[in-house]
């Protein structure tokens, strides 16, 4: 079976970036750092799907799309991460969460507290341990009304935080 080129190239990708690496967890604030930088949050594509408008999802949220066009949604961004760090040999999943964000009041109430998911974050399995990340909220760049806005520099406020710390932002939906 021949290789599937996006993954090699998701694979080729994750290597050029990593390869000054010396530890697990230097390779998983390579890969956040990276996502961060260079994938913008899509908030064309947001608001369509909040408005139930028709709009081909896999452009925001299929890992090798995503690189492409360096545009994402949350799930987008944890799916390349995810994609990134299998590449390589490194288990990474995806975890649905609840977070203050976007379609919040950015505040705990007893309504959104019981909520289902409307984010998604990486765990990273890196020095014998889960490593957490939210590369959304930490990421750099916006697109919208097609065009892309740096807001600030990147950031790791949400790579590795404590349970503590993320709790106060983000209720993770574990089964």
């Amino acid at each position: 079976m021949a290789p599937n080129p996006r993954s090699e190239k998701i694979k080729q990708v994750t290597n050029r970036i990593t390869q000054n690496c010396s530890t697990e967890y230097d390779v998983a604030l390579a890969v956040h750092d990276y996502i961060a930088q260079i994938i913008s949050y899509d908030m064309d594509a947001y608001n369509k799907i909040l408005n139930n408008e028709n709009f081909d999802y896999r452009k925001v949220s299929d890992a090798s799309m995503v690189l492409d066009s360096c545009l994402g949604v949350c799930v987008g961004y944890s799916n390349l991460a995810v994609a990134m760090f299998t590449s390589i040999g490194i288990s990474a999943k995806t975890l649905s969460c609840y977070a203050l964000g976007q379609s919040t009041e950015g505040k705990w109430s007893r309504k959104n507290v019981q909520s289902g998911s409307n984010h998604v974050i990486t765990a990273v399995y890196v020095n014998n341990r889960w490593v957490l990340m939210d590369i959304t909220w930490d990421a750099a760049n916006e697109y919208q009304n097609g065009s892309i806005k740096k807001k600030r520099s990147f950031c790791r406020v949400y790579f590795d935080p404590t349970f503590q710390f993320l709790s106060c932002t983000h209720k993770l939906l574990l089964n």
